[in-house]
């Protein structure tokens, strides 16, 4: 039996934020390991199950939250003084979110 796959969508909350390189991939693979069951990316955030919502972007510094239909989540950061933020940084914040927010 197949599972009905999880939607999950990748949105920033300002114009001026530009999302980082495979940001949302990187998104669907750790809602799809934390969840067990297939992810679907779509470009409609409202019509995802999880929508991550970028609200700043930048060399050094990176916040986001996951919303649901249960509403927004907490938002998470992570910056660093000494150097840029690499895929590994973000991959731990998305896993750190993706713990915290309440999977369909």
């Amino acid at each position: 039996m197949s599972q009905t796959p999880l939607t999950v969508a990748c949105v920033a909350q300002s114009a001026k934020t530009a999302l980082p390189n495979g940001l949302c991939d990187r998104f669907a693979e750790a809602v799809r390991f934390a969840a067990k069951r297939p992810v679907r990316a779509i470009t409609e955030p409202e019509n995802a199950d999880l929508t991550l919502v970028v609200l700043q972007a930048g060399p050094q510094a990176f916040s986001a939250r996951i919303d649901t239909a249960q509403g927004p989540g907490a938002p998470r950061a992570m910056s660093r003084r000494d150097a840029p933020l690499d895929d590994a940084a973000h991959d731990a914040l998305l896993a750190g979110l993706v713990a915290k927010a309440p999977l369909p």
